[in-house]
């Protein structure tokens, strides 16, 4: 009885398990009520803000009075070893707004020595740059030269007649102005060669500029400046009118084909 008991429970459950497997098969497939894929959507692509980020014009000029004098100028100057150098790189890394243009030209002539082209090309033309805004806020001056005491040199009857001394024209930059020009002869000489270069060195030397604040102070007399509240506005016209001008010696150079080389007597 017992054996015969367990027998009648194993053909029960082998004629259910047919039809409990047809109906899990026919909901699997022709239910109704079967759940539909679901398109998730898609997520909204990272944006990530860019390492350099412009600055409004008036943002970017710091006031003349609270800035003192660059302390590391003589640094660049006198550029000799790798470590002067690398110490000065970094400088311009951590703090390029309080660098004044001069120190630019020294680190780009020391750079351009040691063959690294690029980078002194970079550095010449965001000290150009820089320059040139100096040239505006801090321009030519005149002053009026001493007449000579014509009391011990000229008789009575000759000093009436000698003239009124001239205005004579002050340049702040007098001092620098030969110094920086021989100092870019370098590069200028490069850029001449490398036109595609130098468009690529002007693209990085404008985005660097738009976010670098003008926060340093020349090494020279300042006090002959124009009112700061035309600062922003002579920074903008100096940015368009550089990069005009070296926009249109690129497209210069780019139309100048290399002579070809001579060739030998009787070939």
């Amino acid at each position: 009885m017992h054996r015969t008991g367990i027998i009648l429970i194993l053909i029960c459950i082998l004629s259910i398990m047919p039809a409990h497997a047809t109906n899990l098969k026919s909901l699997s497939v022709t239910s109704p009520h079967a759940a539909e894929p679901v398109l998730l959507p898609l997520t909204t692509p990272t944006v990530t803000a860019p390492i350099l980020k412009p600055l409004e014009p008036a943002d970017a000029i710091k006031p003349l009075d609270t800035i003192p004098e660059f302390e590391n100028l003589k640094l660049f100057l006198s550029l000799r070893s790798d470590a002067d150098i690398a110490r000065a790189k970094k400088i311009m890394t951590l703090t390029p707004d309080k660098v004044p243009p001069l120190a630019f030209y020294y680190l780009s002539n020391t750079l351009a020595e040691r063959g690294d082209m690029s980078s002194a090309a970079f550095y010449y033309y965001a000290g150009e740059l820089r320059n040139e805004f100096d040239k505006a806020r801090f321009p030519n001056y005149k002053i009026q030269s001493q007449n000579i005491d014509p009391s011990k040199t000229k008789s009575d009857d000759q000093k009436n007649l000698v003239p009124n001394a001239p205005e004579k024209q002050i340049d702040p930059r007098g001092g620098f102005n030969e110094i920086t020009g021989t100092l870019g002869k370098p590069v200028r000489a490069w850029v001449v060669k490398h036109p595609s270069e130098f468009r690529d060195v002007l693209a990085r030397v404008k985005l660097w500029d738009a976010a670098t604040p003008y926060a340093y102070r020349p090494p020279y007399d300042v006090s002959r400046a124009v009112d700061a509240k035309t600062w922003p506005d002579l920074l903008t016209t100096t940015r368009e009118q550089f990069f005009v001008t070296q926009e249109n010696i690129v497209a210069q150079l780019d139309g100048i084909k290399p002579k070809p080389a001579p060739r030998p007597f009787g070939r």
